[in-house]
């Protein structure tokens, strides 16, 4: 009877992680190597949890019976954090920056359901249809692994209270500007951005005066109320503006683009809206409408 529970328990955790894989791994570009191990502990706690704690739900107002089952409940819960977080910190715990699109994942699906009602059906002729569809799968992936050598641009990341700008070239990611970035903020707003695009999650930190230097003209960095100009009697197109960075009374120059970023002040934000506008300069406001991608 022991190892049926187990057999059956590791076939349902199959199941579910076969037919959750895929839309998992398009949205979160990761794929957990110990779910084998990790199911085995967490699929009876926690429906045992959800036992006990439908159980503490109906007598909870019982003196004594109730906030006993409060306390069993919560160590429950505990118990499922634990073991989660165990499993987490393991080696290889994780297959990460996976690059999955929509359209790969609805024909991983396809091929899921043809499989399916062959098993079910017993008729074999629909399982001729699954080569052409591995087939255009993997087409796919090439074709965006080839779409990506063509990318040559500048992102501008918008990130709460951080300030983060890459530059791509030839699949390769350069960071060029750097504040406070942590990496939790990074799982949210450029990691996601490089899975769509084929591109590896790492970055290269490098300085940005090899990269301001452009066809269309130059980049300036300003921060800590000064202006860095690493190319000299050049015309400046963009400031990327971040920090507690006021506007310049008057500018003999004036950029063709102000980028400002989510840790600029709000009285500061509506100075340089004011700024932009007396010049005639277009501002994007990363805050308001999130990444900017400028094509080089």
């Amino acid at each position: 009877r022991l190892k049926r529970s187990i057999y059956e328990l590791l076939l349902i955790t199959i199941i579910a992680q076969v037919f959750t894989m895929f839309y998992s791994v398009t949205m979160f570009g990761s794929f957990p190597n110990w779910f084998l191990l990790n199911n085995l502990v967490a699929v009876p706690l926690s429906s045992l949890t959800l036992i006990e704690g439908l159980i503490y739900l109906a007598l909870a107002d019982i003196p004594i019976l109730g906030p006993s089952l409060g306390w069993a409940f919560e160590h429950l819960v505990m118990a499922m954090v634990v073991s989660a977080t165990y499993f987490q910190k393991l080696p290889y715990s994780y297959s990460s920056g996976i690059s999955f699109t929509t359209l790969q994942m609805f024909l991983s699906y396809i091929v899921l359901a043809i499989i399916s009602y062959s098993i079910l059906s017993t008729k074999k002729g629909p399982l001729l249809f699954i080569p052409a569809l591995l087939l255009l799968i993997i087409a796919v992936h090439f074709h965006y692994l080839n779409k990506r050598n063509d990318l040559q641009e500048i992102v501008f990341y918008s990130i709460k209270k951080s300030t983060y700008v890459e530059y791509i070239e030839n699949a390769i990611a350069f960071e060029l500007k750097s504040i406070n970035v942590s990496d939790y903020s990074k799982t949210f707003s450029v990691l996601p951005f490089k899975r769509a695009q084929f591109l590896s999650p790492k970055s290269y930190a490098i300085p940005p005066s090899n990269f301001m230097d452009t066809k269309h003209g130059s980049m300036v960095f300003i921060e800590d109320f000064r202006l860095f100009r690493s190319i000299e009697n050049k015309r400046i197109d963009i400031w990327n503006i971040c920090g507690k960075v006021k506007p310049p009374e008057s500018v003999f120059n004036p950029p063709k683009m102000i980028v400002l970023h989510g840790n600029v002040p709000v009285y500061l934000r509506n100075n340089w809206r004011d700024f932009a506008r007396e010049n005639e300069i277009y501002l994007y406001d990363l805050e308001e409408r999130g990444m900017l991608r400028l094509k080089i």
